[in-house]
């Protein structure tokens, strides 16, 4: 569940870091801007792809 939370907040705060810190333009001044969808999406599948090739090493490394 925290998992789920973290997973949801972070996606949530993404584009309001998009807009303010890399000064992405907004997306209501130019239209839809494409970093919008990119990031997340490249987030959500490199935390894919940790989860399911390096997560046990890493447990099994550093244990519990």
């Amino acid at each position: 569940m925290l998992v789920r939370l973290a997973m949801n907040l972070s996606m949530t705060v993404i584009p309001f870091y998009l807009i303010k810190i890399m000064d992405i333009p907004d997306p209501d001044e130019t239209g839809s801007s494409i970093w919008f969808a990119i990031v997340p999406l490249v987030s959500f599948i490199a935390s894919t792809i940790f989860s399911l090739f390096f997560y046990k090493k890493l447990i099994a490394y550093f244990g519990n």
